[in-house]
């Protein structure tokens, strides 16, 4: 690489955090856990950690890093139950059908 390049890459300043609630990260999955709402991490962020922000942004927060964590479920195959595969096979017809015609509506007669 160009030493030009290097040296310009070196003097950039690290990149910044997303949230400045990441560092924090462990506390509020522990403290969720055990059961504390958002008002009182917020409350315990403030007094303990000196992290001023408010409940929407713990909770946008937490429902960000808890989407993260969990996997990916796998769609589960629904089997027909016992006796009812012919109304399955009906349903699984009519899903594959094509939109309904359209008509004109008819003239009234006088």
């Amino acid at each position: 690489m160009d030493p030009g390049l290097r040296l310009m890459l070196d003097s950039l300043p690290p990149a910044r955090r997303r949230s400045k609630l990441e560092p924090y990260a462990a506390v509020i999955r522990v403290l969720r856990t055990r059961g504390r709402s958002y008002r009182e991490i917020v409350r315990i962020l403030r007094e303990r950690c000196g992290v001023s922000v408010g409940v929407h942004t713990v909770y946008h927060f937490v429902q960000r890093h808890t989407r993260k964590m969990t996997a990916p479920r796998r769609a589960r195959r629904v089997l027909p139950p016992e006796g009812q595969v012919d109304v399955w096979t009906r349903m699984a017809a009519l899903k594959q059908r094509g939109p309904a015609r359209v008509t004109t509506p008819k003239a009234w007669r006088s």
